[in-house]
């Protein structure tokens, strides 16, 4: 209401104070990290009044285009070609105002998985055990750690998928893991596999024929060398099938009898793991 000096007044139009929320984007969409055959999902969040969503992508290299997607989400399936493609925002409010949000990234990511585990490795002294693993994922390194009996993990020098180490008795249940770590530090531990020290199983002495007349008495002997062996002698007459004996000794005896001439036996050692070796027959011979 204006008034003049002479007592005038003249009263202004009215103007309206309209309440309007100020666009923000209050929350930006972040990079997605995976591997293909998963979902991205980037979103964004916005205060304002009436607000639309227009996503928009490009590859690497190229222009922008808008998505098919007007809500405040977005959803793109991993592909190995999609690695590196970027998503953003338009928003826009009930004024006609627009935010563009920052850009969001898809990034390619194998993950680390564990494919091959080593394995127990059983040999004599003097071998070399050799122990392995495979994994997939980006920029894979290794290190192997081991440990003796109701020892700690100490690194080995290995860096590789593979580590070989001297078979020596008193690494007889040493223990090997390896650590594999990803381009993004991400980290995988094998299981562990052990040193068995087994002493191969080798006959190193043959039963002998023996010669001699009716009355006597025939001993045949076998060594051999292994772990836990057990001894089966088996014997058979001429032209007859091989026949077990009751002797489990390293040695088998036999009365000569004139109908024993030509009577062989042999020995079937077996070790502690179910390995056998069969001597040569020896054979009596009647003087």
């Amino acid at each position: 209401v204006v008034t003049d000096a002479y007592g005038n007044t003249r009263t202004s139009e009215a103007a309206e104070i309209v309440v309007r929320n100020p666009l923000t984007i209050t929350g930006q969409p972040q990079d997605y990290y995976g591997p293909v055959g998963d979902t991205a999902v980037f979103g964004v969040t916005a205060t304002g009044d009436g607000l639309t969503y227009r996503w928009q992508f490009r590859d690497v290299n190229g222009a922008w285009r808008n998505s098919a997607s007007t809500a405040s989400t977005v959803s793109c399936e991993i592909r190995a070609d999609r690695n590196g493609r970027e998503y953003r925002c338009v928003v826009t409010d009930a004024y006609g105002n627009t935010r563009t949000s920052e850009a969001a990234e898809i990034v390619v990511r194998n993950p680390l998985t564990i494919t091959g585990q080593p394995q127990d490795y059983y040999g004599p002294v003097g071998d070399t055990a050799v122990f392995g693993v495979t994994a997939t994922g980006d920029g894979l390194t290794y290190r192997w750690q081991f440990r003796d009996v109701n020892g700690a993990w100490r690194n080995s020098a290995s860096t590789a998928s593979t580590v070989s180490c001297e078979i020596r008795a008193d690494r007889n249940g040493r223990e090997y893991r390896c650590v594999v770590t990803d381009a993004y530090g991400n980290t995988r531990t094998s299981e562990a596999a052990e040193i068995v020290v087994r002493n191969p199983l080798t006959i190193t002495g043959q039963p002998q024929d023996y010669y001699g007349p009716v009355g006597d008495t025939a001993v045949f002997g076998v060594t051999a060398t292994g772990d836990g062996l057990t001894y089966r002698w088996q014997f058979r007459d001429v032209n007859g099938a091989w026949r077990n004996s009751a002797s489990t000794a390293s040695t088998v005896s036999c009365e000569i009898r004139a109908d024993r001439n030509g009577r062989e036996y042999r020995c079937v050692v077996t070790d502690a793991y179910g390995n056998t070796r069969t001597s040569e027959a020896a054979e009596i011979v009647v003087e």
